[in-house]
């Protein structure tokens, strides 16, 4: 708060100090509230910054971002976790260094996912029992590497007994098992379990005779073998016909093909439960059964190999023989061959002591693996200066092991090193992603390179300084200037020293230098500093001599001279006098003088001796004088108030005065303020009072000081009233800033924008009624209100939800039974879900005739997730 220009009476007469006073401007209370939300379960939420309302804000000031951050928004967040705090922090804006901001969370609730478990349709054969391993199912819903990894499956379709008549079996799923399955809403979806007929082969056994007799067949014969027959079940008899080679003039020889048997019937069986094929009887001399296998084999990428003739086994010779070699071949044996499994085939056996038509050969393949060349890949080395952002590009490498003309064409190259902020010293260059040609053929080993962050200079310089001789000036460390700073590092002082800094160095010592040196801050270790001298000037100190007032009686002389001490001297440092004055004096010194007042009558001049040195100081003589002065008088204006938008009269008799003489008093007097009108602000302005006037004093006895009061303009009271809103469930509404109402505005201020906040507002906001949160209110004049919010109401109406009966046919005389899944719907949305519906039909009976067909299939009573958000209607299916 900084004085001056004093007005009186008499004030030539001194040498005026002003003396700052200070006014505090104190911060203002700021909240910063985090808004709440939801979202499903796998699901990532990103914050813009923008998720938060604020309260406390004023001046136009603006909180335009904070961060947000939550553990609930990855989309790892587990339903059980939530809710989970929205924590707000770092509020950015304009202004915000005149608050103290306080923050408050907002909550992140996490809802169940929908999971599907379908049962996978299986096919067995009659007579085997399926067990479920209980993996036998599909799903659809799941995230974040959740699993289902067993569930309970039933069919009655699985027992060894169910028959094919009885196919298809419904396989039911139920108690899915795995991980995370805490954050899902389950539905299971049967299966099918077909049951097929069991392979059953009967063949004509071997018809054994002598040259010479007869076979005879027919019905009735037990001549057969069956094989395949389930659940210890038995054939009775077979119908067996022999052809060529069964007369009693037969050849000796093989008769391939001359057993025919059909039409087994009898014993335990169900023909149904089987698909029967009748094999021929026949006598054969087979060839012995030899086994070739090529042994396995591996290579490095990039390598050719030869296979040999020699690497296999064999299984099967008889009588000690052997064979000799085998031809090998493989595409993989090539050196372009890339990395994997190839069949090494083998063929063409021969040599050594077997004969190939002594056998029936069987190759079998064996592999040959092509393994993965080993790649080095090695970052080169950089370096930078402190404070740049260096561009590590995708070129800064070396390889080492690459082959058939593959190429690494790029790497990606961080650091952390790599960012301007980043500090002195030496940054792993960490290459990754190599691309290029080839590369799925090679082991990738990845070796650092080195990021070396060199420091930046800094130069801090001492700031030139002037001083008072007599005076001592001490260093705060803050006078300094510097260059080179970068990434907001900071010089906050430095040691500063000089030896014109003592009150005792002189005039003629000057100028003294200014040594910066042990600078602190935040950073500096990134720096080489140099310090630069500054420089001390010590000027000449004020000194005053002053001639003392001389008084004498009428008739008598003064006589001056040098060596007087009638004199005051202001300004002297260190202690220091002065010895002696020479004084002059003029009018009215001689006896023969008037009374009264004779001003500047008494000259001082020419100081000397004490202990001072005139160089030092910089003299102002001044005169001596007699001054009859006037009575001083002080008229204070009351302190008034009034409401903004008001006009205040101030009339003339609202003070207060100190210094009246002799029972006098003063009439009235003139008081003005810019705060009176209407229009001013909300704030303090001065009420000024000046002329005083009538009553008993004479103004012209009196020195006159007028003090200001105070005019206090206090806030009108607004209120803004969010307007009522509505919307559908499942949409999202944009609240804008514009939907309000105001009553209490006075002198054309105006309110342009209102920020409107709802939890409603979220397209997954449920049916029902929400507060519309006005506040921060935006436009003309607003710092002169104490403004109330009220609440609007954010109406969220049903949704329109169909729901389908899907259409279906069954055959006359059976069951339909509904598993409440056979339906679609339209309209649904945030993952809320249906799960069952109720469906009726009177054609579902087994005695439903073909001829009321087709009925309807009634839908009704809807269950799932989130459904009190619909109004449901239902379409019947047939």
């Amino acid at each position: 708060i900084v004085p001056s220009a004093a007005v009186g009476t008499g004030l030539g007469n001194y040498t005026i100090s002003y003396v700052n006073g200070t006014l505090t401007v104190n911060p203002k209370a700021l909240t910063v509230t985090a808004s709440s939300t939801s979202k499903t379960y796998g699901s990532t939420v990103t914050f813009a910054g923008t998720e938060f309302t604020t309260s406390g804000l004023v001046n136009s000031d603006t909180v335009t971002s904070a961060t947000l951050t939550s553990a609930g928004a990855v989309n790892t967040a587990t339903v059980a976790g939530s809710p989970y705090s929205i924590v707000p922090s770092v509020a950015v804006g304009t202004g915000l260094s005149n608050y103290t901001i306080s923050y408050v969370n907002g909550t992140l609730t996490v809802n169940a996912k929908a999971l599907t478990v379908t049962a996978s349709n299986q096919t067995k054969v009659y007579g085997n029992t399926f067990t479920f391993a209980g993996t036998e199912f599909t799903t659809s819903g799941l995230v974040n590497s959740d699993t289902v990894t067993s569930a309970t499956l039933t069919s009655a379709g699985a027992v060894n007994t169910a028959t094919v008549a009885g196919s298809p079996y419904s396989i039911v799923p139920s108690v899915a098992v795995g991980t995370g399955l805490s954050n899902y809403t389950i539905s299971y979806v049967n299966g099918s379990m077909t049951v097929t007929a069991a392979p059953l082969t009967v063949t004509a056994n071997t018809a054994n005779k002598t040259y010479g007799t007869a076979l005879t067949g027919g019905a009735g014969s037990s001549a057969f073998t069956p094989t395949g027959l389930k659940n210890g079940e038995t054939i009775g008899t077979v119908t067996i016909a022999y052809g060529t080679g069964a007369s009693a003039s037969s050849a000796v020889g093989t008769y391939t093909g001359s057993v025919t048997p059909s039409a087994a019937t009898g014993g335990t069986f169900t023909a149904s439960n089987y698909s029967i094929t009748y094999n021929t009887g026949n006598i054969v001399v087979a060839a012995a059964p030899l086994t070739v296998t090529a042994s396995a084999q591996s290579k490095t990428y990039g390598t050719t190999l030869v296979l040999g003739t020699s690497a296999f086994t064999s299984s099967g010779l008889q009588n000690g023989e052997t064979i000799g070699s085998v031809t090998l071949t493989s595409t993989g044996a090539v050196n372009t061959a890339a990395v994997g499994s190839y069949n090494i085939v083998p063929s063409a056996a021969t040599g050594g002591t077997f004969t190939a038509s002594n056998y029936s050969i069987t190759y079998a393949n064996g592999t040959l693996t092509v393994n993965p060349a080993s790649l080095t890949v090695t970052a080169s080395a950089q370096s930078k200066t402190y404070g740049t952002t260096l561009a590590l590009g995708t070129s800064a490498f070396t390889t080492s092991g690459l082959v058939n003309s593959d190429t690494v064409t790029g790497v990606t190259l961080t650091s952390t090193g790599a960012a301007g902020t980043a500090a002195v010293g030496s940054y792993n260059i960490v290459p990754s992603a190599a691309v290029g040609t080839g590369l799925g053929n090679y082991t990738i080993s990845y070796v650092n390179g080195t990021l070396t962050v060199n420091a930046k200079a800094l130069t801090v310089t001492a700031s030139n300084q002037t001083k008072v001789y007599g005076n001592t000036f001490t260093f705060a460390g803050t006078e300094f200037t510097t260059s080179g700073l970068v990434n907001s590092d900071t010089v906050t002082s430095a040691t500063l020293t000089s030896a014109g800094a003592v009150n005792t160095a002189t005039v003629a010592g000057s100028p003294y230098s200014i040594v910066p040196s042990v600078a602190v801050g935040t950073g500096l270790s990134n720096y080489t500093i140099s310090y630069v001298n500054g420089s001390m000037t010590v000027t000449a100190a004020p000194l005053t001599v002053t001639a003392n007032t001389a008084n004498k009686t009428y008739g008598t002389a003064l006589t001056g001279g040098a060596g007087s001490s009638a004199f005051t001297p202001t300004g002297l440092k260190n202690g220091e006098t002065i010895g002696t004055v020479t004084i002059a004096y003029g009018t009215g010194a001689s006896a023969s003088s008037a009374v009264g007042t004779y001003t500047g009558s008494v000259t001082p001049s020419a100081a000397t001796g004490g202990t001072f040195t005139a160089s030092n100081y910089s003299i102002t003589y001044n005169t001596g004088n007699i001054v009859v002065a006037a009575a001083p008088l002080t008229v204070t204006a009351s302190a008034q108030s009034k409401t903004y938008g008001t006009t205040l009269v101030l009339g003339t008799s609202a003070f207060t005065s100190s210094g009246l003489q002799n029972g006098e008093t003063i009439g009235s007097v003139t008081l003005t303020s810019t705060g009176a009108v209407n229009t001013a602000a909300v704030g303090s302005y001065n009420i000024v009072p000046s002329a005083a006037t009538g009553g008993t004093f004479t103004a012209s006895n009196y020195s006159i000081t007028y003090a200001n009061g105070t005019l206090t303009v206090n806030p009108a009271s607004l209120t803004v009233t969010a307007s009522a809103q509505s919307k559908t469930y499942g949409t999202t509404l944009a609240l804008g800033t514009s939907a309000f109402t105001t009553s209490g505005l006075v002198n054309s201020d105006t309110v342009t924008g209102v920020t409107l906040t709802s939890t409603g507002a979220a397209g997954t906001a449920a049916v029902g009624s929400y507060n519309i949160v006005p506040s921060a209110a935006v436009g003309t004049g607003l710092g002169n209100y104490t403004i109330s919010y009220v609440n609007g109401t954010l109406t969220v109406n049903p949704k329109a939800l169909t729901v389908t009966a899907s259409s279906t046919s069954k055959t006359y005389g059976s069951t339909v039974t509904f598993a409440g899944t056979e339906f679609t719907t339209s309209g649904l949305v945030n993952s809320d879900t249906i799960t069952s519906v109720t469906l009726t039909s009177t054609g579902a009976v087994n005695t439903a005739t073909v001829a009321g067909s087709p009925y309807s299939i009634v839908p009704s009573a809807a269950t799932g997730t989130g459904l009190a958000n619909y109004t449901i209607s239902y379409v019947n299916g047939t």
